[in-house]
């Protein structure tokens, strides 16, 4: 996941400012406010990066998490 900020150019030519390749991902951070413009709110935006990573590792993304509780020893 990215974000590439650039402008529009009087020509109409898109130019690259930056191209950011650790996004914040706080829910005032700008990659989750263009995921909104898109619409995409907080949480499903969340769920869809997750279903994805799960889909590339051949995980089942319709199955919950199994974390190890932080109580454990």
């Amino acid at each position: 996941l990215s974000r590439t900020d650039f402008i529009v150019a009087e020509s109409g030519e898109f130019v690259v400012l930056e191209i950011n390749n650790l996004p914040g991902m706080t829910k005032v951070s700008l990659f989750p406010e263009a995921a909104a413009v898109f619409g995409l709110d907080f949480p499903a935006l969340t769920d869809h990066l997750v279903r994805r990573a799960f889909a590339r590792g051949g995980g089942r993304p319709d199955r919950a998490l199994a974390l190890p509780s932080l109580d454990a020893p």
